[in-house]
């Protein structure tokens, strides 16, 4: 099971990620021949192993990661989403797939709504649902950072598709809010920029169109948020609920 928890790393949340570490830790230890049965790591591992594999089947059983391993051959499938966003030192991007859905239902996901529209965009008029791929980000060079904004935005791109090429399923579209993005990439390709020369090869091959929604859309404004954070040194933090009132012991 920790092979399975590092086969779907991209897709778990740092808690689960801290879990199939301590996993991970105990079964190298257990295995080392160098390590006596009596070594105190053994102890800690026998007393951290159960919650934290706990945690890690808790996560798979809910069926949140396993949602992100689709077949290619799956006829629900309707177009792979790329978001990603450039700050002035930071990038974020994340990849989404959409399939289609028999439901009826109304009950849309916020990521589905604004205008346009996925639906709109997408020009599909069955019902859709986003499924979660993976997540990515980082941060730029000094000398990346001093480029214009939009080169920046589209760098973000190139480093998603260069991420996450392995996960795309045609058709393969890009969301922005940079109006700009989506126009013709004057000779990017023939500019110095070194390796992103073959960063730009990937986006030529594997994107199909380029899509423009407004600034306040929900999907460029969450990979704002991301690219932020990082930009900021910030980490996610999973919630935990703290009891708002303990009875004193009495003495």
């Amino acid at each position: 099971w920790t092979g399975v928890a590092n086969y779907m790393r991209g897709w778990l949340t740092p808690r689960i990620l801290a879990a199939t570490d301590i996993l991970q830790r105990a079964l190298k230890d257990f295995g080392d021949h160098n390590v006596e049965d009596g070594d105190a790591r053994l102890s800690e591992h026998i007393d951290r192993v159960p919650s934290a594999f706990r945690e890690v089947m808790g996560y798979y059983m809910s069926g949140v990661p396993c949602m992100s391993l689709y077949s290619e051959t799956d006829t629900d499938h309707v177009a792979t989403i790329l978001i990603s966003d450039g700050n002035q030192h930071s990038w974020s991007g994340f990849v989404l797939r959409v399939v289609a859905q028999d439901s009826d239902s109304n009950d849309e996901h916020p990521l589905l709504l604004g205008s346009p529209s996925l639906n709109e965009l997408l020009g599909c008029e069955k019902p859709v649902a986003v499924l979660p791929m993976k997540i990515f980000g980082g941060r730029f060079s000094k000398l990346e950072s001093t480029l214009s904004s939009t080169t920046r935005e589209r760098m973000a791109l190139l480093l998603l598709l260069e991420a996450a090429k392995t996960l795309l399923l045609p058709p393969v579209y890009s969301i922005t809010d940079n109006a700009n993005c989506t126009k013709e990439w004057c000779n990017f390709d023939q500019l110095n920029y070194g390796s992103w020369h073959s960063k730009y090869m990937i986006f030529q091959s594997y994107v199909d169109g380029v899509l423009w929604v407004p600034r306040d859309h929900p999907l460029p404004s969450l990979c704002d948020t991301m690219a932020r954070c990082i930009e900021e040194g910030r980490q996610y933090k999973h919630p935990t609920t703290e009891p708002a009132h303990q009875a004193g012991t009495p003495e």
